[in-house]
């Protein structure tokens, strides 16, 4: 291959003058120079290459970055960042994600951390000035902007998202950790940048995964760190929630959504809902917004076609486990219930369980969801009247509404339906024998309202809160249990005429 115009190739050394920039030709032919396959030793001689040809140009301040002639001589005044820059980093971001993934599932290696700590104060330097450049030329181009704009900045965006990717892979890092330290702005930039895929409905930035995609069932330091600074971003926890619902609505509201993004911020409330540490959890079990979230969801799983069946399947347990772990426990277990089933949540559990083929791969873990929804949340809810009604109407209008009849379906939702339904009119019948006999039946169960179960709640109070052994149906009550009714138990009479 022959080398590019004014480069001067020798003994396997690549030399340039830094008096400017590399121009995009050059620096084509360097990184051709080595394969891509294995990616350390690409990714090393991608940072050799930025050592030589960016770092030596970077000024020590990010206010002087625009003063610079090669920034100044860029085509177009909305890019403000050459183009052999961006190549640099937007190759360094994608070597990145690729660690893992084209690599047996390896990580990266420590000589290739150790690289990228070192060029990563200019690195950083140019990636602010990029951001705040994007940032500025979305506010400016939003209502106008042309879909070659649009694929224009998803591409610049990515390149964000794959870089903060590394901070959240490999936070552990000495190396990693010392630079999120020193650099206390990444995390709120990241923080900015997931909140503002949430509120961008022209998808101007393009969705991505970095954030959600990275934070795994492990909680990390750097997680609490993110969280902790997106709630400051948004003024509080409950309105983090609701950005973190904003994310998925946003993106089912598309004519085709980003399913890889709608997957992995299905899993942010999924492996959040449980971590009692996390500093969004209790506001999420709170939200009636991630209830009706959750089933618009389901809905849009049920009805699409445009994906294909082991997908559709991830996200039907990830849906399905972020409702279990939304009520199971939870100070709010009621009323998330009344709220699903006024969803209608059993029938959309229905649609979605004839979508699971029994020799589908992900097939006992989607029943074992079934029947812990059902043993575990629907079952013990069927002692508060209310619930015990709603769930018998939800049933009888899947039903009517459905050529199948319960015979008919799969074992999945013959043992779901059938056992629940069996469990309903227990509860039914033996509600109406003791209306019918004039013994004025008492239905105790969980007071979530009342201010000592609402702290129990922060102490981690086992399976108090759990509907299961809440309440007890009986014909005489003694006085001391209606004492006792009064404060930490409540009437399920009292709380119907409410």
């Amino acid at each position: 291959m022959n080398p590019p115009n004014g480069v001067n190739i020798n003994a396997k050394k690549f030399t340039i003058s830094i008096a400017q920039l590399i121009s995009p030709r050059e620096l084509d032919g360097y990184i051709a120079m080595i394969n891509a396959d294995p990616p350390d030793l690409f990714f090393q001689h991608l940072l050799r290459g930025w050592m030589k040809f960016v770092a030596p140009l970077t000024p020590a301040k990010l206010e002087d970055v625009p003063r610079l002639k090669c920034v100044l001589d860029t085509a177009e005044p909305t890019l403000h960042i050459p183009e052999s820059i961006f190549t640099l980093l937007h190759r360094v971001g994608y070597v990145i994600s690729q660690f893992g993934t084209t690599t047996g599932g390896s990580q990266m290696p420590e000589k290739c951390v150790a690289s990228f700590a070192r060029g990563w104060p200019t690195m950083w330097i140019w990636i602010q000035h990029t951001y705040y450049a994007h940032q500025a030329a979305i506010r400016v181009l939003y209502r106008t902007i042309t879909a070659a704009q649009k694929d224009f900045f998803t591409n610049r965006y990515h390149v964000f998202a794959k870089m903060f990717q590394c901070f959240i892979n490999y936070a552990d890092r000495p190396a990693i950790s010392d630079i999120i330290e020193n650099n206390p702005k990444i995390i709120s930039m990241m923080a900015e940048l997931w909140i503002s895929e949430a509120k961008d409905a022209k998808a101007a930035n393009g969705f991505s995964r970095f954030i959600s995609g990275s934070f795994g069932e492990t909680e990390l330091a750097v997680e609490r760190r993110f969280i902790t600074e997106v709630i400051l971003a948004c003024g509080n926890a409950q309105e983090a929630v609701n950005v973190a619902c904003l994310r998925v609505e946003c993106n089912i509201r598309q004519g085709i959504p980003v399913y890889d993004t709608l997957m992995v911020d299905l899993l942010f409330f999924s492996n959040r809902l449980d971590k009692r540490t996390c500093p969004i959890g209790f506001a999420m079990h709170a939200s009636a917004r991630v209830t009706t979230m959750l089933m618009h969801t389901l809905t849009h799983l049920a009805a699409s076609t445009a994906l294909n069946k082991l997908a559709r399947n991830y996200m039907i347990d990830a849906s399905l486990t972020a409702v279990y772990k939304l009520l199971h426990p939870s100070p709010w277990a009621y009323e998330r219930i009344v709220d699903l089933l006024q969803h209608n949540f059993i029938p959309l559990l229905i649609a979605c369980g004839r979508l699971v083929h029994p020799a589908a791969q992900d097939y006992k873990r989607i029943s074992l969801l079934f029947s812990w929804l059902r043993d575990d949340i629907l079952s013990p809810a069927t002692v508060h009247r209310k619930l015990v009604f709603l769930m018998k109407r939800s049933i009888e209008v899947a039903y009517a509404q459905s050529p199948k009849s319960l015979s008919d379906e799969d074992a999945l939702i013959k043992d779901f339906v059938g056992q629940l339904w069996c469990r309903i009119n227990e509860r039914v019948t033996t509600y109406r024998d003791y209306k019918n006999e004039g013994l004025h039946p008492v239905i105790l169960c969980g007071n979530t309202n009342h201010p000592s179960v609402r702290k129990s709640y922060h102490r981690n109070a086992p399976q108090m809160l759990i509907l299961q052994n809440l309440a007890v149906l009986q014909s005489k009550v003694p006085e001391s249990a209606m004492v006792q009714s009064q404060g930490a138990m409540q009437c399920d009479e009292r709380r119907n005429q409410q």
